[in-house]
């Protein structure tokens, strides 16, 4: 048990919870409040010498014959009323004394309380208010203490995070919030036993597990734990369930310092929740390194995006009946001095994990039109929406902005979106679309049929083009059911008066199959490679009438 919980044994736990009196209260061990007026020894001391030192004048006095002279005195000058005076000296002096002896008793008490206050606020500096558990105050504390006395044998800093626990933060109040984190707090104790268990903040706790005498029975420890917080809790009536994500650093092999490892174990636990909720994952040097590569990707990005190092390159995307350029797919690039040329997948997903997808994006966007206006009025640029762009308020907004600096017609724009990013909030996505139609851009659905749709819902939505993924078009020629997918896709497209577009197009074979069935355009390596901004217009100069069709007439 950590300090401040020794008068709570196991056995007081659990009879507790039997009574299912847990939840009133809390795991805090407050000193008791003395009494407003107490003696303690030292008053007692201080009284008892008070009382002794008025015996001693009085006994001085009687000795000096001290009361028969003053008798007389008084007597010889009666005039001065000396008698009166003494009496009334004798009646003050002890009702003095019984004002000190009470005003000693009040000081007494309020040192006490004071006492009681620091020891309260000392308490309250190294245990969390809620649950009473340690908190990360106490936490480094017992950590120093642990690595100083543990020379050889291993132990387990151990991070975990509820999941599930904002939604039912936000459903049902903080309230029933903080009585779940009481129990919570109560299973991880009741579970790690003698172990650390103190609470980080919200719902993030840790333990250092100390107990296990190998990482295999640590692991088994954390498991059963992890076991014991899927199991429904009875809050307020209601019967709530919540899971826990762990994450594990070893001390010393994953570090000896408490920063370091409860880095390394927050990134276990972060790649836990990416990967598999509910889970118990133990740091590697592997996801060091992937955690640290992507910090580079991301420190990358901001340098490319305030450096002007972002570029747009274009892919063809071509109508397959005629074999003419149709438009372009602006495609995102970046070029570091250290990292070189940084792929596109890893570009945007660091600048959406930086929170920069807005800023990199309307810059992408401003150069790829800027670059399209200069192109033929018949072709098209398509760009892609991020997820956190489709949810921006004021994306509209931005478009217009940039279409109006750049010089290019709203009709020249098509906006490509996912179907994951659509139904992520189908009815704010929905109305987007509306705006975005009504302005004369165009909307498509990118990666079609990659995703897990709901087809009645994306049946209420008006797209113009259904981009089909590369994994259907590689499946044409191909043994399986991937051409009757692909055939199905296409007669979809027609269903939803969309135009369809395959990517990933790499034969002829390939393009005159899609032709045959409908498809009216067609992107992939066979019709162009991606072409930096600079050779878009030389190689639409050279595209003359009689190079169109030519894919038609070699795969005739």
């Amino acid at each position: 048990m950590s300090p401040g919980r020794k008068d709570l044994s196991l056995s007081r736990i659990l009879r507790i919870v039997m009574r299912g009196e847990m939840r009133q209260h809390s795991l805090r061990a407050k000193p008791e409040v003395p009494p407003r007026f107490s003696f303690s020894p030292q008053a007692r001391r201080d009284s008892v010498g008070f009382l002794l030192l008025g015996l001693c004048l009085t006994a001085s006095l009687l000795w000096l014959d001290s009361f028969d002279w003053f008798v007389g005195f008084a007597m010889t000058h009666e005039h001065w009323e000396l008698d009166e005076l003494a009496t009334a000296l004798c009646v003050m002096g002890g009702l003095g004394y019984v004002f000190a002896w009470r005003r000693i008793a009040e000081l007494r008490g309020e040192i006490l309380r004071r006492e009681q206050a620091e020891g309260e606020a000392r308490h309250l500096a190294s245990h969390d208010a809620l649950t009473g558990l340690p908190n990360r105050r106490s936490l480094s504390a017992h950590f120093d203490a642990l690595s100083a006395s543990r020379r050889q044998s291993d132990f387990y800093l151990t991070i975990l995070d509820l999941d599930g626990f904002k939604a039912i933060n936000d459903l049902h109040g903080h309230a029933t919030g903080d009585a779940l984190l009481l129990e919570v707090s109560r299973r991880l104790e009741l579970c790690f036993g003698a172990d650390f268990v103190c609470r980080l903040a919200g719902d993030e706790f840790a333990v250092i597990v100390s107990s296990a005498e190998s990482e295999a029975a640590a692991r088994s420890l954390i498991e059963r734990a992890a076991a014991a917080l899927q199991q429904p809790m009875q809050v307020e009536g209601r019967a709530l369930q919540v899971s826990a994500t762990f994450g594990v650093a070893v001390w010393p092999a994953d570090g000896q310092q408490l920063s370091l490892l409860l880095r390394r174990a927050d990134l276990a636990l972060y790649q836990g929740k990416n990967l598999n909720r509910s889970s118990v994952r133990f740091f590697s040097a592997e996801l060091d390194q992937q955690i640290e590569a992507r910090s580079r990707v991301e420190a990358a990005v901001r340098e490319g995006l305030s450096h002007g190092r972002l570029s747009v390159h274009f892919q063809p995307i071509v109508e397959l009946a005629s074999g003419r350029i149709a438009g372009f797919e602006a495609m995102a690039r970046l070029h570091d001095p250290e990292l070189g040329s940084v792929a596109p997948e890893s570009l945007i997903a660091a600048a959406e994990r930086a929170g920069l997808i807005v800023q990199v994006a309307e810059q992408l966007l401003e150069r790829a039109c800027h670059a399209a206006a200069a192109w033929p009025d018949e072709l098209f640029l398509s760009f892609n929406l991020s997820p956190m762009q489709l949810r921006d308020r004021l994306l509209v907004e931005r478009l217009l902005r940039v279409l109006e600096r750049s010089g290019l017609a709203p009709t020249r724009l098509e906006l490509e979106v996912t179907e994951m990013a659509i139904l992520l909030d189908a009815d704010e996505a929905e109305q987007t679309f509306t705006r975005l139609r009504a302005l004369g851009m165009r909307v498509s659905v990118d990666d079609f049929g990659a995703g897990y749709s709901s087809l009645g819902r994306l049946q209420g939505f008006r797209f113009d083009k259904l981009k089909i993924d590369p994994a259907f078009t590689q499946a044409i020629g191909q043994p399986g059911r991937g051409e009757d997918i692909l055939e199905s896709l296409l007669g979809l497209a027609r269903g939803l008066n969309s135009d369809a577009l395959a990517e990933g197009v790499e034969t002829s074979a390939q393009a005159h199959w899609l032709m045959q069935r409908g498809c009216r355009y067609g992107q992939g390596y066979f019709f162009g490679e991606v072409l930096p901004e600079e050779a878009v217009l030389p190689m639409l100069r050279e595209q003359t009438q009689a190079a169109d069709g030519a894919w038609q007439r070699e795969a005739s």
